[in-house]
């Protein structure tokens, strides 16, 4: 049984006012007296009986209490559950983010273990043949089974949920679970989510609440999850140093973590535990001097009894190596583009692009990271030998378009698209002499950073698995070159040609897509997990094909990019750490916006009415009927 309004049980203080107007009736019997004598006598009798009594042998009034209990078990609203027909339909919708996945219950259950065991638990009881369609969130929500009437396939589908930790698109899960409800059937959605869910508060509240229950986890969790908020570290001459930041709980007294350091087979290289009084702010800083220099390092914080999530206890973290590039660049001359590169400490190997140069030896070109096309790049491209070149190398060309290859400029407005070559920049009250008219084959592959008059003026994305960065017009016929934004478009288009090129990757979110440049006898490449916690020879590698663009692993950890040449042999390794969408632990809660509903404790469902729920309202109004047709007929007869 099940009550989806309690609140209306304050109506039932009506019975009494009821009990208390019969109570406080006057009522006058009339008495034969044969002799005044006898009055006093009489009025005794009359005192003596209690207003208590006044209630024995009222059929009127425990008719009108018991109608008036019926009105308030009605604005209750009950309802029994029911098995789900089959011709009705019930929608599933698993929560699978990185918090899901990660926090505890008491008993050690991840809140998606428990969400997959209630989620099976309504099926075993409640499923009767109707069609299931199952929905996970991710980074874009997934049907794993539509309109499914097969129990077996049902149960399968939802034991074979994995976690998924990059960003997940939560919004639009909610969208597709209520777009798929048909209005001419009878239909249920069941969300399995915890209180980190991301969505406005404004679309729950749009939903048809007969239509959906939730189930809700940990909605008090977040108060006490202590995590690791940010861990730098930076080199001195011999040593490191680490700063660690953590979030805790105000009346924390003492936090404890410990700090190690690995090298690059991933076995501990050094261990190092640091203790500090809590901050009453909720923040507390940890400097660790002195610590040696290594491949990677894991610091961790003690988890204290109460915190949910462990797993955001844990960070990794790289020294940052020395920015320094070696580029190729092939111009007829151009002193603000050398310029910019001297300063930004780009060591340049200078071809002239006007001569009939060969291509470089090997040994020369071996330093090179990318190479710059300063104008002339059609002609560099017929040649065979210059093609294999640029099609080894991150490329970057720079067009010198005549006035035949020009595009016609409509406007001289700048519109900037978000990238990491365009971040913090901009273009406002720039001039651009011309344009290259550029064709759709070498558009679209590649992102429009910037538009100028209509037309892109700046492309960037990867082409063979290699950065690939292309202005449409010369540095000369602009004044860009003298405005406060050009030295930071260079530098950040230095860095994404330059992406992927050291030793380290550096960070990258699960299942992202990272800019990275492989080396020119790459054949093939695999991930393999390094991580002090699971030794390397017991990791499966993860296979990238090469033919295909290089996506981050999908569970968080420290991996090392393995290139290999055609005989199978490893030419370079690079360590990236993968971590998941940190989003997912500082979301803010939505169990204000379903405080009714999702006020339950974890792992205990929320009680919105739902049409999995068969409401007795009818039945007691229907009740209430014949109960007003007895009272008339109580109150005509005057029992």
């Amino acid at each position: 049984m099940h009550w989806l309004s309690t609140a209306s049980a304050w109506f039932g203080l009506a019975c009494l006012l009821i009990i208390a107007m019969y109570i406080l009736k006057k009522r006058y019997e009339p008495k034969a007296i044969s002799s005044h004598l006898l009055w006093r006598k009489a009025l005794q009798e009359q005192e003596a009986n209690k207003p208590w009594q006044r209630l024995k042998q009222r059929l009127l009034l425990w008719l009108q209490l018991i109608a008036a209990i019926i009105i308030v078990l009605s604005l209750m609203e009950p309802a029994i559950e029911k098995q789900l027909t089959k011709d009705a339909h019930a929608i599933i919708l698993i929560d699978r983010s990185a918090s899901m996945a990660t926090s505890e219950l008491e008993g050690g259950d991840s809140y998606l273990t428990q969400a997959k065991q209630d989620a099976l638990q309504w099926i075993d009881q409640q499923y009767d043949g109707g069609a299931v369609t199952l929905i996970t969130n991710g980074d874009y929500p997934s049907i794993l089974l539509n309109r499914s009437q097969q129990k077996t396939e049902i149960v399968q589908a939802i034991q074979h949920i994995e976690p998924y930790y990059g960003i997940s698109d939560d919004e639009t899960a909610l969208s597709l679970a209520r777009a798929l409800v048909d209005q001419n059937e009878a239909a249920v959605i069941h969300y399995f989510i915890d209180e980190r869910f991301k969505t406005a508060p404004q679309s729950l509240q749009q939903a048809a609440a007969w239509q959906e229950q939730w189930h809700m986890y940990a909605a008090t969790a977040a108060q006490h999850d202590d995590r690791i908020r940010s861990f730098t570290l930076t080199a001195t001459d011999q040593t490191a140093r680490a700063f660690v930041t953590v979030l805790h709980a105000a009346q924390e007294e003492e936090l404890e973590i410990n700090l190690v350091a690995y090298n690059e087979k991933g076995q501990e290289q050094h261990r190092e535990t640091a203790k500090r009084r809590a901050q009453p702010e909720g923040i507390t800083t940890f400097q660790i001097e002195g610590l040696p220099k290594a491949h990677y390092y894991m610091v961790e914080l003690k988890q204290r009894q109460g915190d949910p999530n462990s797993y955001n206890n844990k960070q990794y973290g790289l020294l940052s190596e020395q920015a320094s590039y070696q580029a190729l660049l092939i111009t007829e001359g151009n002193l603000f583009l050398e310029k910019a590169l001297q300063l930004l400490n780009v060591a340049v190997t200078k071809l002239d692009n006007t001569s009939a140069s060969g291509v470089p030896s090997r040994e020369a070109l071996e330093a090179i990271q990318f190479i710059i096309v300063d104008g002339n790049y059609e002609r560099l491209a017929e040649q065979e030998e210059w093609k294999a070149v640029l099609d080894s190398y991150p490329l970057w060309i720079i067009d010198h378009p005549t006035e035949q290859e020009a595009v016609k400029l409509v406007q001289k407005e700048a519109v900037v698209h978000e990238h990491p070559v365009t971040q913090y920049f901009s273009m406002e009250d720039t001039y651009i002499a011309a344009i290259k008219q550029l064709d759709m084959s070498e558009l679209s592959d590649y992102d429009v950073l910037v538009e100028y008059g209509g037309a892109p003026a700046i492309i960037a994305g990867v082409k063979q698995q290699k950065p690939f960065l292309r202005y449409g017009f010369a540095l000369q016929d602009s004044d860009l070159p003298l405005r406060a934004p050009f030295p930071i478009l260079m530098m950040q288009s230095i860095e994404y040609m330059a992406a992927g090129s050291s030793q380290q990757l550096g960070y990258m979110l699960v299942q992202s897509e990272p800019t990275l440049s492989l080396l020119a006898g790459t054949s093939s490449s695999y991930w393999q997990l390094l991580d002090g916690q699971q030794p390397k020879q017991q990791s499966e590698p993860i296979a990238i094909p090469h033919a295909d663009r290089i996506i981050a692993p999908s569970l968080p950890g420290v991996y090392e990019l393995v290139e290999q040449d055609e005989q199978g042999k490893a030419i370079q390794q690079r360590t990236a750490i993968v971590t998941a969408d940190t989003t997912e632990f500082t979301a803010g809660r939505i169990a204000t916006a379903l405080e009714q509903a999702q006020s339950a404790p974890a792992g205990e469902q929320a009680q919105p009415a739902t049409s999995g729920l068969s409401l007795l309202t009818p039945w007691l109004a229907a009740l209430l009927l014949l109960l007003l047709l007895g009272e008339w007929e109580v109150y005509r007869r005057g029992l």
